[in-house]
């Protein structure tokens, strides 16, 4: 044999060997391939049966739904067959909202609506149960959201409401009444929250001398808790003790849920008997739990006078940190509340919590605890009701001006 042969054939063997044991570089899948939901029609009814079995044994407020006419066995028997058309997790995730909007009836009942892959990226990735108890991510979860799907909001009780990003300030009446609007608590972005906080304090600072200052929130459909407890923060003389009380039933849904969130939030288990006003629950479960949580005074306003009225103006459309906001005023007075009852759903002992639907890892958004509002009442079903209740044909600013005057008259006996 030739040397050039031998050297043919050392390269050909060389070739063939580096090809059988090379892998070749798997190129990585585009969100449209992510996109596709890889679940055959028997996964799909497996996730369908555990959120039914979670609806009518872990949600808890399935009492509340069927008070207010909601027929869940006739909505569960519609809905399954549109289930064998969804080929994305878009479309799954859409599918689950829209059918949440019709088992609340288009109402913020219990938070409950599934996350898309902005809320799960911003707020629950690295929340239990997106990250296990050991550290390590939930690959089922984590797959599901690589696809990074959307449409999982389809509750439109917001759709009819103007609202204004930041804050709006305004003086009702030179030195003596100025006013604080704000639409929401759901600001994410860094810089936003800033100037947010820096226009809060500034206003509040500039207006100290003024007697009355209302503080407009029926617009808010809520966020971030931690904006109201800044504002107050600004305003308190001392810290505030503010409590929240809730009822629930172990279910299998979610016991392993709430003993994890219970022990890490610091939620304290109670007889039911030892919540306030309990007579007025009208609920069948009866665990009771609460929450005690310190809102803090910050180094803040000092006021130029000896005490400022503080005015919370709410609506219907008062909701979740927006809802906080006015049971905190209600219970510790810090203001009086004017307007009508709220939306509701702010006053849990815990933030709405996620759970996954095993087929899938879409996770669906819920309360956990059954919240009490200051009378004892579901605050779901009935929200946080006001000090001051608008007359007919009123709008909360013009009760709340009624109020001032009544307040001022008083003070000049």
């Amino acid at each position: 044999m030739t040397r050039k042969r031998i050297v043919f054939c050392v390269l050909c063997l060389y070739c063939l060997f580096t090809s059988l044991t090379c892998k070749k570089e798997e190129k990585p899948k585009s969100i449209h391939e992510l996109q596709k939901l890889d679940l055959s029609q028997k996964e799909k009814d497996e996730d369908y049966e555990f959120f039914w079995g979670f609806i009518k044994e872990g949600f808890p407020f399935t009492e509340v739904l069927e008070r207010n006419g909601v027929d869940l066995e006739k909505i569960k028997e519609e809905w399954q067959p549109k289930l064998k058309d969804i080929e994305t997790k878009s479309q799954y995730l859409t599918f689950y909202g829209e059918l949440c909007a019709e088992i609340t009836q288009n109402k913020p009942v219990g938070h409950l609506h599934p996350i898309d892959y902005r809320y799960y990226n911003k707020v629950y990735k690295t929340y239990y149960p997106c990250v296990n108890k050991d550290g390590t991510e939930n690959e089922l979860i984590k797959d599901f959201y690589s696809a990074q799907p959307s449409g999982a909001w389809v509750r439109t009780i917001w759709n009819d409401v103007q609202r204004i990003e930041g804050i709006t300030t305004y003086i009702v009446e030179e030195g003596k009444i100025a006013c604080l609007r704000i639409d929401s608590f759901s600001i994410t972005d860094q810089e936003k929250r800033k100037k947010f906080l820096n226009d809060v304090k500034v206003f509040l600072e500039k207006t100290k001398d003024h007697k009355h200052l209302i503080i407009d929130i029926t617009r808010n459909g809520g966020g971030d808790r931690y904006f109201w407890m800044y504002i107050t923060g600004l305003l308190l003389k001392d810290n505030a003790a503010f409590y929240r009380y809730g009822l629930y039933t172990e279910n299998k849904y979610t016991k392993e849920l709430l003993e994890y969130i219970f022990k890490i939030g610091n939620i304290e288990i109670i007889n039911k008997d030892k919540i306030p006003n309990v007579k007025n629950t009208n609920t069948a479960h009866k665990n009771g739990c609460k929450i005690r949580e310190t809102i803090k005074k910050v180094d803040g306003i000092t006021n130029s006078i000896d005490e400022r009225k503080i005015w919370l103006l709410v609506s219907s459309k008062s909701h979740s940190a927006a809802d906080q906001f006015a049971g905190f005023c209600r219970q510790t007075g810090f203001a009086t509340v004017v307007g009508e009852n709220t939306a509701g759903a702010g006053m849990s002992v815990i933030a709405p919590l996620p759970i996954p639907l095993p087929k899938s890892g879409a996770l669906i958004l819920f309360d956990s605890t059954y919240a009490l509002n200051t009378e004892g009442m579901s605050n779901t079903e009935f929200g946080t009701a006001p000090d001051i209740h608008v007359k007919d044909g009123q709008v909360p600013m013009q009760a709340c001006m009624e109020a001032i005057r009544e307040y001022d008259a008083k003070e000049k006996k």
